[in-house]
């Protein structure tokens, strides 16, 4: 009870809000299967147009007096001076993809519970996901839109060129 009334604390995951403990969980499940993807299948990140504008033109713009106005025109959060430009390109790609999936998650789930009036399991959520990244693979290969693999995905995976 002391750390709900202390200053020096912050509010990090409230149990009795399963509203919040859901979407704790749906996050966990995204961010787990992402770095399965990346230590068990070999994934890549690749620079999106808006990982290529951080790296290349917010990140720099860091460095001059003109920051502040930037900051505050488009949003941008408050990067250390030095943040790896690298860095900078996997976590403005992870940021995109992580909201991608988390909607297409946060759907499925949805779908679930007016189903079977229970949320989805953490097992049923990383199977989910699995299943979008199958099938995102697949889209990706026969040049379709996808949802992931414009950003994540191995090199050596070849992508047909769309025929007309």
């Amino acid at each position: 009870d002391d750390l709900a009334t202390d200053p020096n604390f912050d509010l990090v995951l409230d149990w009795t809000d399963y509203r919040l403990v859901r979407d704790s969980r749906q996050r966990d499940a995204i961010l787990h299967e992402v770095i399965r993807w990346v230590n068990e299948l070999q994934y890549n990140f690749h620079d999106t147009a808006q990982a290529f504008l951080a790296k290349n033109v917010v990140l720099p713009l860091r460095k001059t007096p003109l920051w502040p106005s930037v900051k505050e025109a488009i949003n941008a959060p408050n990067l250390d001076r030095d943040f790896p430009k690298a860095t900078l390109g996997v976590v403005t790609a992870l940021n995109q993809i992580g909201n991608s999936l988390l909607e297409k998650v946060k759907a499925a789930d949805e779908r679930h519970y007016a189903q079977f009036h229970r949320p989805m399991t953490t097992e049923q959520l990383k199977a989910y996901l699995e299943n979008l990244r199958i099938k995102d693979l697949r889209d990706y290969i026969e040049g379709r839109p996808t949802l992931l693999h414009y950003a994540l995905r191995a090199d050596n995976t070849i992508r047909r060129p769309i025929r007309r």
